[in-house]
């Protein structure tokens, strides 16, 4: 099943991995936002998403991004901070009885990284299609 424009693919889990273990989040509905608590991080750690597929619901994204130091990342002229991260992006079958496969030609991963004066305040992340 061709589709021209691919629709949006809602994440619906994120696995934030630090080095004394690991925690969950839920990203917002239609952005897949996920906002760090307090004055936010320097560091973004390692991250794994699940994404559904807008166009097939059987199928699940899986998308894996390496961790980041921000408190160097370059700043706007506000101390803003917005840069963009490519992954890693696995397509699965719901159903565990059958095979993983390879994304369709074109698609990617981005997470996209936002904040200001040195630390990260948010990551959304994307399914891309060229």
């Amino acid at each position: 099943m061709m589709h021209d424009m691919p629709g949006f693919c809602q994440a619906t889990e994120v696995l934030i991995s630090y080095a004394s273990g690991g925690t969950t989040a839920t990203p917002e509905k239609d952005t897949n936002m996920v906002q760090w608590e307090g004055e936010g991080t320097a560091y973004v750690p390692k991250t794994s998403w699940k994404f559904e597929d807008a166009s097939d619901p059987d199928v699940v994204y899986v998308a894996m991004f390496r961790g980041v130091d921000v408190s160097s990342a370059k700043q706007g002229p506000n101390g803003e901070i917005t840069s963009m991260l490519s992954g890693r992006l696995l397509k699965a079958h719901k159903d565990p009885n059958k095979e993983g496969f390879e994304p369709d030609p074109g698609q990617g991963v981005k997470m996209i990284i936002v904040g200001n004066g040195g630390k990260c305040r948010g990551v959304a992340a994307l399914v891309t299609h060229k």
